[in-house]
C-alpha cells in the first residue's frame, strides 16, 4: 500500500508502541494505550523486525540512563541528610544514620568491584585472550 496518509499513521503507531513498550508496557498493555495497534502485530514487530527491538532498547537504555542521572544527584543529597543525622543529638537517630552508611558502603564497594571484575574479563575477551582467572 502506497497511501502516505496509512504509512504516516502506522509509523506513528509504531512510535507511540515503541515508547509504550520502552516504559515497561506488556505488549497487551502497549496495544490497549495505542489505538491502532493489536497485541499480535506488537508480537510480530517484536519478533520478526530486528531494527523495531533495537529502537526500543536504544529507548529503554535512554530512559534507563536519565533515571541513573537523577538517582545519582539524589544520593549525593541522600548522603548529605545521613551526614547530618550522624550528627544528631539522638543516639537512635546517630546509630541508624552510620549503620545506613555502613550498609550502603558495603554494597558500593561490592558493585564497583563486580564491574570492575567485568570491565577486565571484556577488555581481555576483546583483546583475544583466554581468560582463565580474573585477580583484582
Amino acid at each position: 500500500m502506497n497511501d502516505p496518509e496509512y504509512a504516516s499513521r502506522r509509523d506513528a503507531i509504531r512510535e507511540a508502541v515503541k515508547a509504550a513498550l520502552a516504559a515497561g508496557a506488556t505488549y497487551r498493555e502497549a496495544a490497549a494505550a495505542v489505538p491502532g495497534s493489536s497485541v499480535r502485530s506488537i508480537a510480530r514487530w517484536m519478533t520478526e523486525d530486528p531494527g523495531f527491538v533495537r529502537e526500543v532498547s536504544a529507548l529503554r537504555f535512554e530512559q534507563v540512563s536519565v533515571v541513573s542521572g537523577l538517582l545519582s544527584t539524589m544520593t549525593i543529597d541522600a548522603m548529605a541528610v545521613l551526614a547530618d543525622a550522624m550528627l544528631s543529638e539522638d543516639t537512635g537517630d546517630r546509630l541508624k544514620a552510620a549503620a545506613l552508611v555502613l550498609q550502603w558502603a558495603s554494597r558500593w564497594r561490592s558493585q564497583f568491584d563486580l564491574e570492575t571484575r567485568l570491565a577486565e574479563l571484556e577488555r581481555r575477551l576483546a583483546g583475544g585472550h583466554q581468560v582463565e582467572e580474573v585477580e583484582l
